[in-house]
């Protein structure tokens, strides 16, 4: 099993949009998903479940069971759904979520999805330390390069190890179509950065836009070079050769 945790501390990333493509591609490669959607904002939660019948990650949490609250949803992704008690819960052991993925998921799936909370908390800390990988959506601004390179640091004071990527989300190519130049003068803050520029997966991610309106819609489907740019996506953070065309619809 696998565990992919998608972290980042500022909002409107792409964070929860970008956990929710990788969890339906690795489905339809015909492999066991399972998401946890430890953001508050609940966004996760709500694209793949209309009612989640009370079940949560806060219970397991408080101690119930996993099998009570995992749902199997209608695209074939089972989900533990967030809870906004996660708000005002303190938690303290930085290994509750490793400690339950290894003692009560594993062998059970073959990814295990994480939607982190965009705040730095034990919570999210738990996030980082039970996964296997981090994958860091970030718009290219010199806001969103300033809180990477504070996670980034912290990841080195706790010592977390993990192989981390990021991925730069709503990047225009150039015009002159070389994909190695790009005219956002905004990407130096990125290219030029040593701390940064090592973790910066070859993928970029073009048209969020245009998944925020597709995933919106009943039993969508996400084809053509929008789903080329992704399924490269999903490749290049997992390893996994995907044969998928596109990405979406029902199980």
């Amino acid at each position: 099993m696998k565990t992919i945790s998608f972290c980042s501390i500022k909002g409107g990333t792409g964070k929860s949009t970008l956990s929710i493509i990788t969890a339906l591609s690795l489905f339809r490669q015909r492999l066991r998903v399972l998401a946890i959607d430890l953001d508050p904002q609940n966004s996760t939660t709500f694209f793949f479940a209309d009612d989640v019948k009370g079940k949560s990650i806060f219970n397991v949490l408080m101690g119930d069971k996993a099998e009570n609250n995992i749902i199997k949803t209608k695209y074939g992704v089972d989900l533990i759904p967030s809870d906004l008690r996660l708000l005002d819960h303190k938690i303290r052991e930085v290994g509750w979520l490793k400690n339950f993925l290894n003692q009560k998921i594993n062998n059970n799936y073959d990814y295990v999805i994480i939607d982190s909370a965009p705040t730095y908390d034990n919570l999210t800390i738990n996030c980082y330390v039970a996964a296997d990988s981090i994958i860091i959506p970030c718009t290219v601004d010199i806001f969103c390069a300033k809180t990477v390179s504070f996670l980034f640091d912290q990841f080195e004071q706790l010592e977390i190890g993990k192989p981390v990527g990021i991925v730069l989300n709503m990047f225009r190519p150039s015009a002159n179509k070389n994909k190695n130049l790009w005219n956002n003068k905004e990407a130096g803050i990125f290219f030029e950065n040593n701390q940064l520029k090592k973790y910066i997966i070859n993928t970029k991610i073009m048209r969020t836009q245009a998944l925020h309106r597709i995933i919106a819609e009943v039993d969508y489907r996400i084809k053509g070079k929008t789903a080329e740019n992704l399924i490269d996506f999903v490749s290049e953070i997992t390893g996994e050769a995907l044969t998928i065309t596109f990405i979406g619809g029902y199980a």
